[in-house]
């Protein structure tokens, strides 16, 4: 709801109450990202990057900062999913592989399609802002009618979402 100041506390109390927790870790990092303190999002996920959600944030934080082990960490990333890929457990991990290639391999076409694949078994309001971000890198914003059209349905209130879904 645009609320950071409480989200940030109540992002710290769960995490005294649940220390370790890969997804309210990937979560509060995606927050912190999203408020531009990738600083903050690298020192929260640096210790579980043995966990592929975790470490997308880490490597996503590096790369914000600009520091030298974001391009092996890139890579070894990229490794990670052909991993995924090649186990049969990519579909699980869809959102995040859009998210890895849309914003660091910089290939909108290719995040669209794994949004789009994703968007058929997942609909959580993290793969619907995935979705709008690789359609409109994408120049296809008409692509995203999905959404657009799932937005109309539900009651969500996402600031972030409502902005990409009004572009």
């Amino acid at each position: 709801l645009g609320q950071t100041r409480r989200a940030d506390t109540e992002f710290k109390t769960a995490l005294q109450l649940t220390p370790g927790d890969n997804f309210l870790i990937a979560d509060y990092a995606d927050f912190l990202l999203d408020q531009g303190l990738a600083r903050e999002a690298l020192e929260l996920t640096r210790g579980y990057a043995q966990s592929d959600t975790s470490f997308l944030r880490q490597v996503l934080a590096e790369s914000a900062l600009g520091l030298p082990q974001a391009r092996a960490d890139i890579a070894a990333m990229a490794s990670r999913f052909r991993d995924l890929e090649q186990r049969g457990d990519s579909r699980l991990y869809a959102r995040e592989e859009a998210r890895f290639v849309l914003w660091l391999q910089h290939d909108p076409q290719r995040a669209l399609k794994l949004a789009q694949d994703n968007w058929r078994f997942q609909r959580a309001p993290e793969d619907a802002r995935i979705y709008l971000e690789a359609a409109l890198a994408a120049g296809q914003p008409t692509s995203a009618q999905p959404v657009l059209d799932f937005l109309r349905q539900t009651p969500l209130e996402d600031p972030r979402i409502k902005a990409l879904a009004g572009q």
